[in-house]
Order: C-alpha cells, then sequence, then structure tokens
C-alpha cells in the first residue's frame, strides 16, 4: 500500500520531485565549486611540504621531476603560500602533461575544494603564465 501511495505522489507532483532532486544534487556541491583561476608556481606536494621554499624552483627541479615521474602529485603555489593540489583529468598518468611546466609560474583554470585541509584545483586547463 505504501508504495502504492509513493507512486501516487510521484505522479500528482512531479514539480516538487524535480524540486527535491535539485536540491540534493546542490546540497552535494561545496558552495565554493565555482571556476576559479589560480596562478603560482608549480611543485610537487612532496618536496614542497617537505622542505618549503628550498623544494622550489629552478634548483629542485631534478628532484620535483623525480618525484612527479614516480607518482607524487603536483600542486601550484601561489605568491601568497598557498598550495593548491592539481586534481582531475590533468592528474592522469602521473601528471604527464604537465611535468613540463615543472618549477615554472602557471595560471591554472578550475573549481577549487578542499582534501582535508588541502586545497584542491580540478584544473580543467594549466598553462604557463606569460
Amino acid at each position: 500500500m505504501l508504495a502504492l501511495d509513493m507512486e501516487a505522489f510521484l505522479m500528482m507532483c512531479p514539480k516538487r520531485v524535480v524540486f527535491v532532486a535539485l536540491l540534493l544534487v546542490g546540497l552535494t556541491m561545496p558552495a565554493w565549486a565555482e571556476t576559479t583561476t589560480v596562478k603560482g608556481e608549480l611543485v610537487t606536494v612532496m618536496c614542497y611540504t617537505k622542505n618549503g621554499d628550498k623544494g622550489r624552483g629552478d634548483a629542485h627541479l631534478s628532484c620535483a621531476q623525480k618525484c612527479a615521474k614516480e607518482g607524487y602529485p603536483l600542486a601550484i603555489v601561489t605568491d601568497d603560500g598557498a598550495l593548491y593540489k592539481i586534481t582531475g583529468t590533468l592528474s592522469a598518468d602521473k601528471y604527464d602533461q604537465l611535468q613540463p611546466l615543472l618549477a615554472k609560474t602557471v595560471v591554472a583554470t578550475g573549481t577549487t575544494g578542499l582534501e582535508g585541509k588541502l586545497k584542491t584545483i580540478d584544473a580543467s586547463s594549466v598553462v604557463e603564465a606569460k
């Protein structure tokens, strides 16, 4: 009987069903899920979190390349010291597409979020800054 009542409700109130579905989808998306741009130096998370400023720049490039090839995640360090781990399709194949940009200033466009306490950017593009 309950199944019939629910079915009847769904048939009588399709606008309510759509509203509830949209509401549930909206609640699962982070409030900050908007396209943004992040500019900074491309580093490996391992090198930067372990060594701080010594884990970045041309002097640390060979280590960063080695870490990236081993599969450590890449991130962008902004001028104000914020670290954004790059996620999404550009992180595929050990960040293969991004490895040539290590230790360079880049501009990433994508959706920011959090992974624990670590800021992330699901980047749709990462290009060398001009």
